[in-house]
């Protein structure tokens, strides 16, 4: 029961989280999580970095100051379409790259959706193997044969 708690746990805080953009002027402070649009020139200029064709950069921030973001890359996005997972390696990008910063954030009104249907739906469950459901049928006793 606990795994099956822990579980709808981990479901609702990552379903329920969505981006939001915010003005590139803005900092995020070290730790938040943040997608970044890249401009057509900022793409051309990170091909040492994340390679070729490389639009969009997911991650965590290290440092923001007035011309770098410095982010752990988990995830990159290419112009047609494909997507790339990292494991938080390291990129400087350069603030005149960026097109569009967007910040991760928790969606209360899907979370408290999604924690209301599964928490409906655990009460079925466990209504359906509890004590109100019975089975009726034709109880037949065996025969013997001589």
């Amino acid at each position: 029961m606990r795994r099956s708690v822990l579980g709808c746990a981990v479901i609702v805080s990552v379903s329920c989280q969505s981006y939001t953009r915010v003005p590139t002027g803005l900092a995020e402070p070290p730790g938040s999580d943040i997608r970044l649009g890249l401009t057509s020139s900022g793409e051309i200029a990170l091909v040492p970095a994340v390679g070729p064709h490389v639009t969009t950069l997911e991650g965590t921030v290290v440092s923001w100051d007035s011309s770098t973001i410095h982010m752990l890359v988990r995830e990159i996005v290419r112009d047609n379409g494909e997507t790339a997972l990292w494991r938080d390696e390291s990129v400087l990008v350069p603030k005149d790259a960026i097109a569009t910063i967007e910040t991760k954030q928790l969606s209360r009104v899907r979370s408290m959706l999604l924690a209301g249907a599964l928490a409906t739906g655990a009460g079925l469950i466990v209504q359906g193997k509890g004590g109100g459901a019975t089975q009726t049928g034709v109880v037949s006793t065996p025969t013997r044969t001589k």
